[in-house]
């Protein structure tokens, strides 16, 4: 197998059979993809250990009060949520 290129996450390679006749080689050649999954195993992390935010008491509905930032080695897509919201008074956008 001859590797033509190579991606982080995807391999070409072409990939030659023969058959055994003495008289005449026969020959014949496809390309093989393959796909790397990702393992994810790396945890994603947030960009600062503390975020602190102030809003006075009378802050419109849905108004922004601040913002966070994470990363994920892997470069996975990373999804927010809240633990114990049950009065819905968080939202994330």
């Amino acid at each position: 197998m001859v590797l033509i290129t190579t991606r982080f996450d995807t391999f070409l390679a072409i990939l030659n059979t023969f058959d055994n006749n003495k008289l005449i080689l026969l020959c014949y050649s496809c390309i093989i993809e393959v796909h790397v999954l990702n393992l994810n195993d790396e945890t994603p992390s947030f960009t600062a250990s503390l975020y602190n935010f102030t809003l006075r008491e009378n802050n419109a509905k849905a108004r922004p009060i601040g913002a966070v930032n994470a990363t994920d080695p892997d470069g996975d897509q990373l999804t927010f949520a809240f633990q114990n919201d049950n009065q819905g008074i968080l939202l994330m956008r």
